[in-house]
């Protein structure tokens, strides 16, 4: 009896010793390569790539749109666009990072139908407080997208 506890003692700090050592192994893994939000947003190629195909749509479906995505308008927002706009680039941002995160790949497609949504939604929101007026104000131009 005391011979298997013994055996199973060893074992159990040999298994814990290679968890340790993947553990160590990861996080060297980890510092060789940390990802920075530049890069996340606008640095890497396929995301570089994606963003430009969005601003494409945008500038293709909207006919009087005309601004210049730059890496620091992208980054930061730009003050001289509407409100839609700097709206549909955070949602870019936030699409960009959830595929980072789940491992799926970006999809020109699955992005406009979360702008169409992003659209509707604003459009619930503002018949329920009843500025429907407001709405189609500001997102005049974006309606055509929805």
């Amino acid at each position: 009896m005391m011979r298997l506890f013994y055996i199973y003692l060893v074992l159990t700090y040999y298994q814990s010793q290679i968890i340790i050592m993947l553990l160590f192994l990861f996080s060297i893994l980890t510092m060789i390569y940390l990802e920075t939000l530049c890069h996340l947003f606008w640095d890497c190629n396929i995301v570089k790539h994606f963003v430009m195909e969005v601003h494409l749509w945008l500038m293709s479906s909207i006919p009087n749109l005309n601004f210049e995505l730059s890496k620091k308008n992208f980054l930061f927002g730009c003050p001289q666009l509407n409100i839609p706009c700097n709206n549909i680039i955070l949602l870019l941002k936030y699409y960009i990072y959830r595929c980072k995160m789940m491992g799926v790949f970006l999809n020109l497609n699955a992005f406009q139908n979360h702008v169409k949504s992003l659209i509707v939604t604003e459009k619930f929101v503002a018949i329920q407080l009843v500025k429907l007026d407001t709405f189609t104000k500001v997102w005049q131009d974006f309606i055509p997208l929805s």
